[in-house]
Formats: structure tokens, C-alpha cells, sequence
């Protein structure tokens, strides 16, 4: 029997291709992409694979780009990619092994944008890629449906050697945590009075909602604003419920405490979370002195 630590047993573990798997209850996981998570080497040549199960994707954060690929049997010398089987048993740094398989021809059927509260759907073993649209700040509720018994694949470039050796320990749950709440929190992993005591507060832009200019560093969106896609929303701490994306980010929070509390989430996360609730539902948080109290809560 194995010993390796299997990170998909984890309640936080980073994956190879730059995004967090938060693991939920019933065959749910949180996925957040972040420009400065770590990333295999082969990244850019490795980036399409598929699954041994089927799955529903909820954007709730930001904008991802689904591209879907249809793969023929390579002919002499025109193969684009070469195929690896994940199967067996994992490796100490907690991939799977890469089996090499088939050599393929992989074309590009289909791209599909899906912006915050909307679904994309995959069904097993269809190859595809992500790319984490706009500044690359993405997070997605995944639902798995269905699931096959072989194992899933990877493909690499023709001439490149895939990075099995990616270590998905790298960072620590804490680190991990860290880019988590920047995604989901909008602002950073910091508090508002954090924010303000470390940027400063000489002038702030005005709430896009109320028309009022608040006296702290105010919450940030993009989505449809007075029937007009806005790429750049500001809302007062009043406002911030307003936020394209409000009920389904507190939806998620709500599933992330059920988490959070199972797992003995970490000190301070979920005082966090009573906060963005608050600005969620459009009430105002606690004093930023009272966040620092104790609170209840104990494939590839």
C-alpha cells in the first residue's frame, strides 16, 4: 500500500495546471485560478487533457474560457500531441504517473466564454483546456456527473518532455488559503481597515450604485451595470451586495463554512467569512477590532 500523501484527500492542494482544489461535499470542489499560483513547466504545451468523469462548472468569480478538442489518430510524422495515462499509484511529490500513450492530431473544435453565474459542462473523457479570463482571477464551482473507470489523460506537444515531477506540496494550506480568500474576497487577503491602514485613504473613486464617495477603499466587480457591460464596478460597503455576482459568491460562502467547519478550518478564516457575508447581504461588518475574536466553528 502507498504512503504518499494523496492531495486529492486534502481539503486544499494545488494542482499542476495554476489553480486550488478546495474539496466539498458531494462530489463538489472549488477550483480558484491566480496569476501568480505556480504552474508545471511544460504548462503552455500540456494545458489539454480530459477526465474520467463528467462534470458541471459554476463561474462564480471572474470570467473562464472553456476550449474544446477533437483528437484523430495521428498518420505518419503529423501527430501535434502525444497522449499520458494517469494511472497508479502516486508519486511523492502527489501527481500520477504519465504513462505515454498514443500519438495524436488535436484540433481546436470549439471556445466557449462563460462569465460569472453562468455553467459550462463536460462530458468524460472530452479533451479541453482552461484559460482564467481578465486579470486571471477565477473561481468555479464543479460538480462532478457521472464517472468512467479508466484514467484520465494528459497530452504534451510533440517534442516536449511533460513535467512529471510538478510538487504539488509546494505551498503550504495557509499560502493556499491566502489566494483563496484574495479571489473570493475581492480586495485581498486583508481586511478593510488592513487595506486602509496600508495603502492609505486620501481619496477614494464613488460608489457606482449610490453616487456616494465612501471613506474606505471600495469593492470592485465587473459585469452588466445600468444595462451596459462594465469591466470596472466600484461599490460602497453598502452597495456590495449590488455586485454582479453577490448571491452566488454568498451561496458558495455558505458551502465553504459547511467545509471550513468539517475540516477545522485554519485561525481567523472564518471570522472572514461572517464578514463577506455581512457585505454580501448589504448589512454593515463588526468593528475591524472584533475580527480578530475567536468564532465557532471547530484525477490527476
Amino acid at each position: 500500500m502507498s504512503t504518499v500523501h494523496d492531495p486529492m484527500k486534502a481539503p486544499i492542494s494545488l494542482h499542476g495546471l495554476g489553480f486550488i482544489q478546495v474539496q466539498l461535499q458531494g462530489g463538489q470542489r472549488l477550483h480558484v485560478w491566480h496569476p501568480d499560483l505556480p504552474r508545471r513547466k511544460c504548462f503552455l504545451h500540456s494545458a489539454i487533457h480530459n477526465h474520467r468523469f463528467g462534470f458541471e462548472s459554476h463561474v462564480l468569480v471572474g470570467r473562464q474560457i472553456n476550449i474544446n478538442y477533437n483528437v484523430f489518430s495521428a498518420k505518419e510524422n503529423d501527430a501535434t500531441h502525444r497522449l499520458y495515462l494517469h494511472e497508479g499509484a502516486r508519486t511523492a511529490n502527489g501527481g500520477r504517473p504519465w504513462t505515454p500513450n498514443a500519438e495524436v492530431v488535436m484540433v481546436e473544435e470549439s471556445r466557449d466564454v462563460i462569465d460569472a453565474g453562468w455553467v459550462y459542462r463536460m462530458l468524460p473523457y472530452d479533451f479541453h483546456r482552461t484559460e482564467p479570463g481578465g486579470d486571471g482571477r477565477v473561481a468555479t464551482l464543479m460538480i462532478k456527473r457521472g464517472e468512467g473507470s479508466a484514467g484520465a489523460m494528459s497530452s504534451c506537444r510533440i517534442g516536449i518532455e511533460p513535467d512529471t515531477d510538478f510538487d504539488r506540496f509546494q505551498l503550504t494550506p495557509l499560502q493556499l488559503w491566502t489566494y483563496v480568500i484574495e479571489v473570493l474576497g475581492g480586495i485581498g487577503p486583508f481586511d478593510q481597515a488592513e487595506q486602509d491602514f496600508i495603502h492609505g485613504t486620501d481619496s477614494y473613486p464613488p460608489c457606482d450604485y449610490c453616487g456616494n464617495t465612501p471613506d474606505h477603499h471600495p469593492w470592485h466587480g465587473s459585469g452588466i451595470l445600468n444595462g451596459v457591460e462594465s469591466r470596472h464596478i466600484h461599490a460602497c460597503n453598502t452597495c456590495r451586495h449590488l455586485l454582479p455576482g453577490s448571491q452566488a459568491e454568498l451561496n458558495l460562502l455558505n458551502k465553504v463554512e459547511q467545509m471550513a467547519a468539517y475540516h477545522e478550518g485554519p485561525k481567523g478564516f472564518f471570522d472572514w467569512i461572517d464578514l463577506q457575508k455581512s457585505l454580501r447581504n448589504g448589512s454593515q461588518p463588526g468593528s475591524p477590532e472584533g475580527l480578530n475574536q475567536p468564532q465557532k466553528g471547530g484525477d490527476q
